[in-house]
């Protein structure tokens, strides 16, 4: 019976088990490790991933944060802004950076009062911001603190979550608001941030404990606890970043080894089992396991012998097992990578034990300072600071970077903890060679005597070096990590240089990158220099930077002022010197040296008068070349204008040896007279003969126009202090007349009141009341002229006005000129002053009759034309349409176009001194302005002129004439309890009023003056209903007696009347009390409508 416990059986079975358990059981762990380090890098991946997500927030945060700064330091530096140019800066704000769904301004009370853009932020106009409480702790957090405030996420009122960044404007002590960017997340996360972020991961924002944002948003929560987290912070506030991988991304990261790693390594175990199980049954009974040359397969099988021990035959299976050959060189070669590295690679326990380490990272270990012994291998433990290293790396969980010196070499070791297995990878650069590179650079730029800075695109000082500490009194630690605007730019340039950084940021162009410019700095204590600047720029880390090379520019700038002096007083000195050669020479050659850019004309004749010698001057002046002058007599130049006796003293002067000094009237070779200021001299030899004549003249034509052009103004203004005097005297002779008119027509009225009415005596009374009519418009006329007859109004036939001027017209001309009048046939009606209208009329007229001393024909035409837009617009009327045409024509001497452009210009005329003001088409011309119209002129000379007038015409009917005794009102019994006080000093015109005023049933007490009428009023306040006053009287005006009046009984009722008062601001404060005025002489029909509708107001 076999033995169950044979030593050789329980082998066969049981060491193939137990090698194979054991190779699974490896496997299995070889595996874990291999899964635990692959999620570890994947951690990192993600850390790495989402912080740089996470730094590019912050940063295009602090970006928009500056925008704004920017924006409040500009609206505080001008004390304010205009709201069109605030929009137009923001709207360009909004558009570099979109993600800001508006930029607002806040008023003191909390009011959005403008905004950035208007489209889309309609519901945020006049918005009160404290009505939300987030908002309103932000706002008053900001003004307290005077500093940035954000708000939490909130909603926003145009829709979206968002933020809203508050900045505080404080102009010197004065508060004026808040500048608020409204910050859309949508926008700036999907838009800004996203092509940051990886698809493969799924990334959450939050503020606080509270989710405000995710992107790349997945339903597969994070099973294999990959997710990291990294935090961010600006002004108050604070955001986490955390990212999650996708499914997909983690079967794209986990390589195919670490699939096959662990069912590889369990066959491997099994196949090793089954060759040893084989084996020893080979060797009991004949059977033997073989392996080809190659070692590509396994063969095995059974020998079966006969009785002496022979092979017979032999049964056996082959097995391929290339693919496994192949894969395990794979895993050979991927685990002599970290050895194969040229940089350090290490792996330490948390206890300091070294689990791995390459060659270099051996390198490392021995020469680091850290290493008990050398040399140093697998199991041995470090101490000192890479145990702290260590330590830090696992409590903490994150990764970080460190220096190390190394036997003259450089590290940079990057501790990644593991924090699962408590081991930290260590993986190291050699950076010695750039090092040394950068203390190149760094002596090299510190021993410049030049300034070199560095700055990023917000502005930022990142480098300093000694020469800039030594220009601008800054040590290195002050002026890094500042604003290089807010150091050393002088408050002048601050915001032009701002404007350029925006540019920069955004583009890295400049207007001066690239080139060498010479610009204003300041010290640090304040001081004012100039700095020769060259630009460049450069990206770091997907940011602009910008150097410059400065160097100090005040002692050369200096120099360059210095030396301009020197040159001035050099040239000073070459000039005097040269002058002082001149002078003293003799010679006629050096002299036209002397003289040759001389702006005087100097000539030089032999002592017979030929001319030798021209400068350039008296070539440009003259136009006689230095070939034509030479050889001929000054006599070239006469005009016929200056006095011969003049020649004859000039000769006999210098002849007998002395210097003449005198002027000239002389032609130029083109003709054109001149005039010039000339001074001749002799020149004499040693013997004291006269050899030559030398001439110094001047060009003084300007200074006779200036002559003329001041006797000119003399003599306007002299016509204008006439003209001024006739105006005053227009207006005392206007206020005497009208009052004498004013009897003249209460009388007449009188009279008719009291004929029948088929009294012949009523035609009498009839033309005296229109001949006073007449006066009156005269008088009007001769106020108008003076300057002192404001424009009135009214709907006239101009066809009928004309008409009106034909007895004045046909007196002023004479025999030999006929006049013709061709009018419409069809009234025009016209909104004009008559009186002002027939002066301009007349005026043209007068002029047109001077043009014609020996006759000819003037013609007068009345009609209606029609202006199309274009001659509308040229004539500077503006509508286009009907008007009315008055137009003069003459067959006189006509104009040219030199003169028809000065025509209207005030005291222009083409009169002998003392025939004309000068005044009559200027003061014509602006009536007709004050009419909205305009004058047109077509002329030719000698062939006449003709005066367009273009007036508007009047929508208006024209009014009837209606008999004066068909307008005088009936008595009426309300006038019989009526009483009048009339206060007028002019004795006729007072009692032709009462007459009438009694007549009318009205009960009258007269006033002589103001002062009488005060008195009188006094004594009958209680049973005056109105005040008829005159305005000019003696003692008190009419105006000054009505404010007395009017205090002693408030809201009585005052008419006031005047032939001329010539206080212009009396009357407007007459008219601006709504009280009726009357220019005398006013017939006593309109006298009397108008006081009863004065009763009646």
């Amino acid at each position: 019976m076999p033995n169950p416990f044979n030593k050789d059986k329980l082998l066969s079975w049981w060491l193939p088990v137990i090698v194979a358990i054991i190779g699974s059981v490896a496997s299995f762990y070889c595996w874990t490790l291999l899964d635990n380090r692959e999620h570890e890098y994947i951690r990192q991946i993600i850390r790495s991933d989402v912080g740089g997500v996470a730094d590019k927030s912050a940063r295009l945060m602090k970006e928009r944060i500056f925008s704004l700064q920017r924006i409040a330091d500009r609206w505080i530096a001008r004390g304010g802004t205009p709201q069109d140019g605030w929009l137009a800066d923001m709207q360009n704000c909004v558009k570099h950076y979109p993600s800001f769904q508006a930029i607002e301004w806040i008023d003191p009370s909390s009011h959005v009062r403008w905004i950035a853009p208007r489209e889309g932020n309609e519901a945020a106009q006049d918005l009160d911001v404290t009505f939300e409480a987030n908002r309103k702790a932000a706002l008053e957090e900001a003004k307290k603190l005077n500093a940035v405030c954000i708000t939490r996420n909130v909603d926003i009122v145009q829709g979206g979550k968002g933020c809203i960044i508050f900045v505080p404007l404080y102009v010197k002590e004065r508060f004026d608001g808040f500048i608020a960017g409204v910050l859309n997340y949508q926008k700036f996360f999907a838009a800004d941030i996203a092509d940051t972020i990886s698809s493969h991961y799924a990334i959450s924002v939050y503020e606080g404990d509270k989710k405000i944002y995710v992107l790349n948003a997945s339903d597969s929560p994070d099973t294999a606890g990959l997710s990291q987290s990294v935090d961010i912070a600006f002004h108050n506030k604070k955001w986490r970043f955390e990212a999650s991988p996708l499914s997909g991304y983690l079967s794209q990261k986990h390589p195919l080894t670490d699939k096959i790693f662990f069912p590889t390594g369990v066959a491997i175990a099994f196949l090793t089992a089954g060759i040893i199980y084989l084996y020893q049954k080979k060797n009991r009974s004949g059977k033997y396991l073989k392996c080809s040359e190659e070692g590509l397969n396994i063969a095995q099988g059974t020998v079966y012998r006969d009785n002496q021990g022979k092979p017979i035959r032999m049964v056996g299976t082959v097995q391929d097992i290339t693919d496994y050959k192949r894969l395990k060189d794979e895993i050979r070669a991927i685990a002599r990578l970290p050895s194969e590295s040229p940089n350090p690679i290490i792996r330490l326990a948390h206890d300091g034990k070294v689990l791995f380490s390459n060659k270099a990272g051996m390198f490392v270990l021995e020469n680091c300072g850290c290493y008990p012994t050398q040399p140093c291998k697998a199991g041995d433990t470090v101490a000192g600071k890479w145990l702290e290293y260590i330590n830090k790396a696992l409590e903490t969980n994150d990764v970080f970077k460190g220096e190390e010196i190394v036997s003259k070499h450089i590290f940079t070791l990057t501790f990644v903890p593991i924090t699962e297995q408590k081991y930290v990878n260590i993986y190291g650069v050699d950076i010695t060679e750039r090092r040394q590179t950068e203390e190149k650079l760094r002596k090299i730029t510190e021993a410049a005597f030049d300034a070199i800075i560095m700055i990023d695109d917000d502005g930022i000082i990142n480098y300093w070096n000694h020469a800039a500490e030594t220009m601008f009194g800054y040590t290195q630690a002050e002026a890094m990590g500042k604003d290089v605007h807010k150091l050393v730019v002088p408050a002048g340039y601050k915001e032009d240089y701002q404007q350029g950084m925006m540019q920069f940021k955004a583009t890295g162009t400049g207007a001066i990158l690239g080139k060498k410019v010479v610009l204003q700095a300041q010290k640090k204590d304040g001081t004012p220099f100039y700095a020769e600047h060259s630009f460049a720029s450069f990206q770091s880390n997907n940011r602009w930077n910008a150097v410059s090379i400065i160097r100090d520019y005040t002692e050369r700038k200096q120099y360059e002022e210095e030396l301009k002096r020197l040159n001035e007083t050099l040239e000073q000195r070459v000039a005097g010197r040269t002058k002082e050669i001149l002078v003293q020479n003799e010679k006629l050659g050096t002299l036209s040296k002397a003289v040759e850019q001389s702006s005087t004309c100097i000539v030089i004749t032999d002592s017979n008068g030929t001319i030798e010698y021209v400068n350039p001057q008296f070539i440009e002046l003259t136009g006689y070349t230095q070939e034509e002058a030479k050889g001929q007599n000054p006599r070239i130049l006469k005009s016929g204008q200056t006095p011969p006796e003049r020649f004859k003293e000039l000769w006999e002067t210098i002849t007998a040896g002395e210097t003449w000094h005198g002027e000239f009237t002389n032609n130029k070779k083109n003709g054109e007279i001149y005039h010039e200021l000339g001074t001749i001299s002799p020149i004499k030899n040693a013997e004291g003969k006269i050899t030559h004549f030398v001439a110094i003249k001047n060009d003084i034509s300007g200074i006779k126009s200036l002559e003329a052009e001041r006797k000119r103004i003399e003599d306007q203004l002299s016509h204008a202090q006439k003209l001024e005097s006739i105006g005053k005297l227009a207006g005392g002779i206007a206020h005497d007349f009208n009052n004498m008119l004013m009897a003249v027509v209460g009388y007449s009225n009188l009279i008719q009141m009291e004929l029948a009415e088929d009294n012949p005596l009523r035609n009498y009374t009839k033309k005296i009341l229109d001949l006073t009519d007449k006066s009156k418009r005269l008088t009007q006329s001769l106020l108008t002229f003076g300057r002192r007859q404001p424009l009135y109004l009214s709907t006239v036939d101009l066809n009928d006005m004309v008409r009106d001027l034909e007895p004045l017209l046909f007196k002023a001309i004479g025999e030999r000129i006929r006049c013709e009048m061709p009018l419409s046939g069809k009234s025009i009606a016209i909104k004009a002053d008559s009186g002002k209208l027939e002066q301009v009329v007349l005026n043209i007229f007068m002029n047109a009759v001077e043009a014609m001393p020996t006759g000819g024909r003037l013609t007068i035409r009345t009609g209606v034309t029609e202006l199309d837009g274009a001659r509308a617009k040229s004539f500077g009327l503006g509508v286009a349409g009907a008007y009315a045409l008055l137009s003069v024509s003459d067959t006189g001497i006509g104009m040219d176009e030199a003169t028809q452009e000065k025509i209207f210009e005030p005291f222009f005329t083409t009169k002998l001194r003392g025939k004309g003001t000068g005044l009559g088409l200027a003061i014509a011309y602006g009536i007709v302005k004050q009419h909205n119209g305009t004058i047109e002129v077509v002329s030719k000379p000698g062939k006449g002129a003709t005066f367009n007038i273009y007036l508007p015409i009047s929508g208006e009917k024209l009014k009837e004439d209606v008999a004066v005794a068909n307008r005088l009102p009936s008595p009426s019994l309300s006038t019989q309890c009526k009483t009048i006080l009339v206060a007028e000093d002019e004795e006729g015109v007072r009692e032709s009023i009462m007459m009438v005023l009694r007549q009318k049933g009205f009960t009258v007490i007269a006033a002589v003056d103001g002062e009488d009428a005060i008195n009188k009023f006094e004594q009958n306040k209680d049973i005056i209903d109105l005040l008829l006053l005159d305005g000019v009287m003696p003692v008190k005006s009419g105006k000054e007696a009505y404010d007395s009046i009017k205090k002693i009984k408030p809201g009585i009722k005052a008419l006031f009347m005047s032939g001329y008062t010539g206080d212009e601001e009396a009357n407007r404060k007459i008219q601006a009390e709504g009280l009726r005025f009357l220019q005398k002489p006013v017939p006593l029909p309109e006298m009397i409508e108008a006081i009863w509708k004065t009763m009646e107001a």
